[in-house]
């Protein structure tokens, strides 16, 4: 799990998605949806007029990479389970 906090759901799917496990249509309804906040996080505000969700794949292969080790993710700012997209 990227972090303990209890509402980490939404991160711990994103990453076994990225280590090839099935994931029920819950758990991807769930996994995108942390997957489109991050993704919104990641670009300047000024920007999000000209956001398009590219879908998981994308996400994995292009974002993913760049986040999963930051500290937001690590110390639980998108773990605490209050924030909803």
């Amino acid at each position: 799990m990227v972090n303990g906090y209890k509402g980490a759901r939404g991160l711990k799917l994103i990453e076994q998605y990225a280590n090839g496990e099935r994931l029920d249509e819950d758990q991807i309804q769930s996994m995108r949806a942390m997957m489109y906040l991050i993704s919104r996080y990641l670009e300047p505000q000024r920007t999000w007029a000209d956001f398009r969700w590219c879908g998981p794949e994308h996400f994995i292969k292009e974002l993913w990479p760049k986040i999963k080790d930051r500290q937001e993710l690590l110390n639980g700012q998108f773990g605490h389970g209050a924030v909803r997209p």
